[in-house]
């Protein structure tokens, strides 16, 4: 199981996230039988199909309790309780009370509506390499 290191900007202090399906995007994104198989198969839409169908079915539900132990996720901001969700497509898209995220509605301030990370690169250079998926790439592959 991989883990992304960060800086949490409130505080300054260095975090660790573990990354869930990271071995998975590793093997897809960073070999080339991933790679080939990812263009070839993996992200044609009826596999994206077939992955949604099973992710709305009760049983894809059976692991969302140790889903939410093993990522430590924050349960008290949801308006259902862990054992009230039907499928894992349910849990994934709950919904959050209304007084758990307040958004700061001033112009001056970027909201990002969606649980992740945001990574800030404070200047864009010719030579600047991002890892994307477990991947590095540079700046100009990544724009092509």
């Amino acid at each position: 199981m991989g883990e992304t290191r960060y800086i949490e900007r409130t505080d300054g202090s260095l975090r660790v996230e573990r990354v869930y399906g990271d071995f998975v995007m590793r093997v897809l994104y960073g070999t080339r039988a991933g790679q080939f198989a990812t263009g070839r198969w993996i992200v044609r839409p009826a596999v994206s199909k077939v992955v949604g169908l099973w992710q709305d079915t009760p049983m894809s539900g059976r692991r969302i309790a140790e889903f939410v132990r093993e990522y430590e996720i924050d349960m008290s901001e949801a308006v259902k309780d862990v054992s009230q969700f039907k499928s894992f497509n349910d849990f994934f898209t709950r919904k959050l009370r209304p007084d758990c995220r307040p958004t700061d509605r001033r112009p001056e301030v970027l909201v990002s509506p969606a649980d992740g990370r945001l990574l800030v690169v404070p200047e864009l250079t010719a030579d600047l390499e991002l890892d994307v998926k477990g991947v590095r790439y540079s700046l100009r592959r990544l724009l092509a």
